[in-house]
């Protein structure tokens, strides 16, 4: 977890507190519904879904609220020979993701499944050396459920803990269960954790993120992200008066900050500039040997000027998991200075950044651009979400970022409304072939019209592996959007000519 917030363009469902599961949710069943293809790209990213089946009413649930056809499925509690054919073709992974909401299916609380134990030791014979990353709300882990966890290492777990109080935890969740055993059995068991707070302190009151996080620490939780939460256009507005806007979450979360030594993260982020500032960092770790500390500035690593915060932490990351030292440029204030990174067992950092631009995918358009533009004059527009596209802008109007070509103009980065999910969704991953299509056909504004001979990208991260969106629909039906001698390009799937 010691990575970039990734919560712009890279989970699909990052807005969401929960995955959708549209008008008809679709249960484990048969290939034909488009179900077998789901779980198969689940367990190609390293996603082991194992049961939808939750024991709590989150408020801020997601699952009511989501647009009629959304393709996204339910599983009952998986049997155990589907989880070990699955992890037979998952033997090659470094990391299992269990309990996280990353594909289209809907992950439930995974230890509801009545098979729990069994499940995570077939993935320890699969796998015996690969991290086990678990996401859990914590109402059922109990200290020997902790200590079987802790023997069958390396496990990460992240715990939902949205509020440390039980009274606010039956108001959020509809549940008796006391949120604060989870983390005091992982405590009692000697195994850190990383935790999440959806924040909602029109319910839990405006103390109650403090507490919270005081509580985490004392627990032994290494890092907390703070969601904003996410609703759509067809959340109830009894429902959404109660969610908060993101300054105020922001204001709470910087008041906090002052208060604790615990690294936090506000999600999604709102970077104002490219420079790798650190926001946090985990107690233990290399960055924190190093004296590294939240404000600091990585200027460059390994004698490379560091473009961005991706960047940055991910060349250290390279460098220590290598079991190289990692020299580091830093810039705290005024003053500039170097330092190094000792690598440890685990290749980690110990770095909490924002995520905002991966220079790879600038490179990416780039070697496209190469590839597919009709002259150095035509255009290059990048689509993207309206989280997305700000940071986007800063990389491409950086120095020595901003041209694709010696002649050519820069790229024009433009963000897609989410029309689909409508209200405060602004991530790619939830973007359809509806919204690009109001964007190509000038319903968003002349400005954001395509001339022939123009190359226009979509993320990629808005399509399944298949190339189909969420409600099932691909890019190759915006071709008819285009001018002639246009060009659409899907990184990593496709691209078409009108």
């Amino acid at each position: 977890m010691d990575c970039p917030v990734d919560t712009v363009d890279k989970h699909r469902k990052a807005q969401l507190d929960s995955v959708p599961s549209g008008a008809g949710p679709v249960r484990d069943g048969g290939a034909g519904t488009g179900l077998s293809a789901a779980l198969a790209e689940a367990q190609a990213t390293g996603v082991l879904p194992i049961t939808s089946v939750c024991n709590v009413a989150c408020i801020f649930c997601s699952n009511p609220a989501n647009p009629r056809g959304v393709r996204v499925f339910r599983v009952g509690p998986r049997p155990l020979d589907d989880i070990r054919h699955a992890l037979s073709r998952m033997s090659h992974l470094d990391e299992v993701v269990i309990g996280e909401s990353a594909s289209t299916i809907s992950e439930g609380e995974p230890l509801t499944h009545p098979s729990f134990r069994e499940v995570i030791k077939l993935v320890r014979a699969a796998l015996p050396s690969a991290l086990i990353k678990l996401t859990t709300n914590g109402t059922l882990l109990t200290r020997d459920t902790a200590r079987f966890l802790a023997r069958h290492g390396p496990v990460e777990v992240t715990l939902s803990l949205n509020t440390a109080s039980p009274e606010a935890y039956r108001l959020l969740h509809g549940s008796d269960c006391d949120p604060r055993r989870g983390p005091r059995a992982l405590a009692a068991a000697g195994l850190p954790y990383f935790a999440s707070i959806v924040a909602v302190p029109a319910v839990s009151g405006p103390r109650d993120l403090a507490a919270t996080v005081r509580f985490a620490g004392d627990t032994g939780c290494l890092h907390c992200r703070v969601l904003v939460p996410g609703y759509t256009r067809l959340t109830r507005p009894e429902v959404v008066r109660l969610l908060p806007s993101r300054p105020e979450v922001a204001r709470l979360v910087d008041e906090v900050r002052a208060r604790t030594s615990l690294p936090l993260s506000l999600e999604p982020p709102d970077v104002e500039d490219l420079e790798a500032r650190v926001t946090g960092v985990i107690r233990g770790t290399p960055a924190d040997r190093a004296g590294l500390k939240a404000g600091d500035v990585v200027v460059a690593v390994g004698g490379n000027p560091a473009v961005s915060r991706v960047d940055a932490f991910r060349r250290c990351r390279a460098v220590l998991r290598a079991g190289a030292r990692c020299s580091l440029v830093v810039r705290r204030g005024g003053a500039t200075f170097d330092v190094a990174l000792e690598p440890s067992d685990a290749g980690r950092p110990g770095l909490v950044m924002d995520w905002d631009v991966d220079p790879a995918d600038l490179e990416t358009i780039r070697r496209l651009v190469a590839a597919f533009r009709a002259s150095e004059r035509s255009k290059v527009v990048v689509l993207t979400s309206s989280m997305g596209a700000p940071p986007l802008q800063m990389a491409f109007g950086a120095a020595g970022q901003g041209r694709l070509g010696p002649d050519g103009p820069p790229p024009g980065v433009r963000p897609v409304p989410s029309r689909t999910f409508g209200g405060s969704i602004g991530c790619a991953g939830l973007l359809t072939v509806d919204d690009v299509a109001a964007v190509l056909s000038g319903h968003e504004g002349r400005e954001s019209r395509v001339g022939p001979g123009d190359l226009v990208f979509l993320p990629p991260s808005a399509f399944d592996r298949r190339g189909l969106d969420l409600l099932g629909r691909g890019p190759g039906e915006l071709v008819r959007l285009l001018p002639k001698g246009a060009r659409l390009v899907v990184p990593g799937l496709a691209s078409f000519g009108a």
